[in-house]
């Protein structure tokens, strides 16, 4: 694999990990609000932060 594919691969681990970072910190905070549309959010981005961490998994592989 050439050196500049394995820059742009580090690159995007590192952007998704981000995104994943603030996907979790940002359904935390929402967990102390109250009633269903909170719940939603919450559980909704919870599911991107886990795709995100899925999406790595299979960077890594490459």
């Amino acid at each position: 694999m050439k050196s500049q594919t394995k820059t742009i691969i580090a690159e995007m681990l590192e952007e998704s990990n981000q995104i994943q970072k603030e996907l979790d910190s940002i359904a935390s905070e929402l967990m102390s609000f109250k009633g269903i549309g909170a719940d939603n959010c919450t559980r909704m981005l919870k599911k991107m932060a886990d795709e995100y961490r899925q999406m790595r998994n299979q960077l890594k592989n490459v």
